[in-house]
């Protein structure tokens, strides 16, 4: 494209994000003109007037209440199921009446489960997998077959996007969560370009009405120590004021030798609610990371033979000193919502982020002929964003006869800039010993930005429309669309080499979903996503179009009435086209023929089958296979990808007698056997145990002990390069307070 064409791309751009922001200017005044014309402002604990009751005549779902309020997509909840859930349709909106999959992880269950990272939080959620294995430096994961990361849109916290590379902002504290809730499938009709696989929607805690002062005290396996505070509660006594701070502070070894995990974390939140229409939400996050990546392992010693045994899995492949992985992330944001009256309510959230990562390693290249040692390289890194997103939604709640409309149109704008820096040390620094590793050789440094100097950003704006139809309280209609404006641009400050392509993309959904009395509720869907192929060309010099993905998916969901449980049967298929693959004329150069098909069913149950007794069990088929190429790739499995998962957790707390207070648990988690990239190598199955106890002496104190890997299972979690080690045996202790 040419560098007019580009200009004139960033103009039209630029032209939605001045009616994005001339949106805001009008609208923000008309919804604080009613507040500063309040006198007497209402109790700030009447019910959230923005979300109606449920329909006398629907099928019921017990009720929870956070704080004398109708439960919102943010809310805390008591357990491990929610009523409402904001990722699916961006509106409050019952599970049951949802047309396409979705889980949500809550407070509860992370801290029932004793969530160190997302890996941890997921492990017993289905569709979704961790592409690598033990690892203390980003989240990398698989959702329905296709890859779950932030560059390619699939990460958003607080329904905003979040971040512009995995290794630019480290780990994701969940200690700062209050919920994560996976949408499985294509999702750009309300969130833009991201891979169809789905998207990752992490909920920060929020200012609380209710006081909450907690402490707590842990440590455990490879020297781990870590102190969490978590306060908030009203600032003043009509609760027109309220705060919540989240903070920890964690360090330690892991199960890799010099490998360590050292952590901060602060996040403050305020609330200002005048009354009960009105409410402004500040939002802030720090978090800091000191560890050091790991690379992972050969092939051959493994899951492959090796003439000189299996590799030990506490085995480092740097160099004490050099290696290191320090990020740092900065976020800063509000949520703004204002009620006019009975149908028209209005939304907006902004967040900024900054996020720096400095990296430095060692990374094997080959393994020497005697399979004994490894050749390696050195790597200096550095990575900075910014991201700059602001979403503005109306919604409107009206009747047209006997049909019920929840109507959301929105638009949304976000500004995306990466810098990324690279430096390789050539020639190859001294090769390692696997078995007898010595660790004081020198070794060439790389010179920063010797290899890679990459500059881009990227600017999307959309414009979403949603319905959400009641028929009869019995039938749901779900039809949404939208339409995305993308100018990106990526320069190769080595080469001068620059691209930057407009595209533009509609995508929408249609879903519905009927209600029984009994509890059931069949649905069906259909779904499609794009995102963009920024910075790759054809041989001609033409920008490659966006990649686009299509989804089929029924399915049927149980609800008991009057109980606490929650059933959910999916079955889908799933494609994504446009896929780059090789020229089959023209050596060294791609063309847009490749396809890669997803087909799968997932089941998962959360029963309560008593107020002690609950149980989670999960189950995942998924089939994904390359089914268009012109490489060597054609017929493969992407790596990583189980074609089975299942998994069972459950716990039982005593509430009276003797044993009052006490509680345990267990889970087991098993995988089928998954291929690396180019499906040369499989890595066998497993099954992993976990295990917990706690003791609640009273209101204020609990002691929790938390075991994962319980009969310390070796095994390999994943191969794509090179080969990852699950987590070995990990035993945490933890002493809470509350007052």
């Amino acid at each position: 494209m040419s560098a007019g064409a580009g200009i004139i791309g960033r103009s039209r751009v630029r032209g939605w994000q001045a009616v994005l922001w001339g949106t805001t200017a009008l609208l923000a005044p008309a919804c604080l003109s009613p507040v500063l014309a309040q006198v007497a402002p209402a109790a700030p604990n009447q019910p959230a007037a923005s979300t109606p009751p449920i329909e006398q005549n629907a099928p019921r779902i017990p009720e929870i209440n956070v704080e004398g309020q109708t439960p919102r997509g943010w809310s805390p909840v008591t357990g491990y199921i929610p009523e409402v859930s904001g990722t699916a349709t961006r509106t409050d909106t019952r599970l049951i009446e949802t047309p396409q999959s979705i889980s949500v992880i809550t407070r509860d269950q992370m801290d029932a489960q004793r969530a160190q990272t997302m890996r941890d939080a997921l492990a017993y959620t289905p569709g979704i997998v961790s592409t690598r294995g033990f690892n203390t430096s980003d989240d990398s994961f698989s959702i329905r077959g296709f890859q779950g990361l932030a560059q390619l849109g699939s990460i958003y916290r607080d329904g905003l996007r979040y971040g512009a590379n995995n290794f630019a902002q480290g780990l994701t504290e969940p200690y700062g969560l209050e919920r994560i809730e996976l949408l499985r499938g294509p999702a750009s009709v309300l969130y833009g370009g991201a891979e169809p696989g789905g998207v990752l929607n992490l909920i920060s805690k929020r200012p609380t009405l209710t006081p909450l002062h907690e402490i707590e005290l842990s440590g455990g396996s490879y020297g781990n120590r870590q102190i969490a505070v978590d306060l908030g509660g009203p600032i003043d006594a009509a609760g027109v004021w309220s705060y919540r701070l989240t903070g920890l502070l964690r360090g330690g070894d892991t199960q890799i030798d010099h490998i360590h995990d050292d952590r901060r974390y602060i996040a403050p939140a305020l609330t200002w609610r005048p009354n009960a229409d009105t409410s402004l939400t500040l939002l802030g996050a720090y978090y800091s990371g000191d560890t050091v990546f790991n690379y992972g392992l050969p092939f051959q010693g493994t899951v492959l033979t090796n003439r000189n045994g299996q590799i030990p899995t506490d085995r480092f492949i740097g160099q004490p000193g050099f290696d290191r992985y320090v990020t740092e992330t900065l976020s800063l944001g509000y949520a703004f919502e204002h009620r006019f009256n009975d149908t028209f309510t209005f939304r907006q959230n902004f967040r900024y982020l900054y996020a720096n990562s400095d990296i430095r390693d060692l990374q094997f290249l080959t393994l020497s002929a005697n399979q004994r040692s490894v050749t390696r390289s050195a790597e200096n890194r550095r990575t900075t964003s910014t991201q700059y997103t602001v979403d503005n939604q109306l919604e409107a709640r009206f009747d047209t006869g006997p049909l019920r409309h929840t109507l959301l149109v929105g638009l949304d704008y976000a500004n995306t800039r990466l810098v990324d820096i690279r430096g390789v040390a050539r020639p190859t620094v001294s090769s390692l010993d696997l078995f007898a590793p010595q660790y004081n050789t020198a070794f060439p440094a790389a010179r920063l930005g010797s290899t890679t100097n990459l500059f881009s950003t990227v600017e999307q704006t959309g414009i979403y429309a949603q319905d959400q139809i009641r028929i009869a309280d019995r039938l749901v209609l779900l039809v949404g669309g939208r339409y995305d404006w993308v100018s990106s641009v990526t320069l190769n400050r080595l080469t001068r080499n620059l691209s930057d392509p407009d595209d533009g993309a509609f995508t929408g959904r249609v879903g519905l979903v009927y209600l029984f009395d009994n509890g059931f509720a069949p649905y069906a869907s259909y779904s499609t996503s794009f995102q963009t192929s920024a910075g790759l060309a054809s041989r001609s010099g033409e920008d490659f179009k966006p990649t686009t993905g299509r989804q089929y998916e029924v399915g049927i969901r149980y609800q008991p009435p009057g109980r606490r449980s929650f059933v959910s049967l999916a079955a889908y298929e799933l494609t994504k086209r446009n896929v780059t693959t090789s020229d089959p004329v023209f050596a060294g150069f791609f063309v847009q023929q490749g396809e890669v098909r997803s087909r799968g069913v997932e089941l998962e149950t959360q029963l309560a089958i008593t107020d002690n007794f609950n149980i989670m069990a999960a189950y995942t088929y998924t089939d994904a296979l390359v089914t268009k190429s012109n490489a060597a790739d054609l017929g493969t499995v992407p790596a990583t990808i189980p074609m089975h998962q299942m998994t069972l957790w459950g716990d039982y707390t005593f509430r009276e007698g003797a044993l009052r207070g006490f509680g345990f648990g267990a889970g087991v988690r098993y995988s089928s056997a998954t291929y690396n990239t180019g499906n040369t190598a499989r890595v066998p199955d497993y099954t992993v145990v976990d295990a917990m106890a706690r003791y609640d002496f009273n209101e204020q104190w609990r002691l929790s002990v938390n075991v994962r890997n319980l009969f310390d299972n070796t095994y390999v979690a994943s191969c794509t390069y090179a080969c990852f080690y699950g987590e070995r045996l990990t035993v945490t202790a933890a002493l809470r307070y509350r007052f």
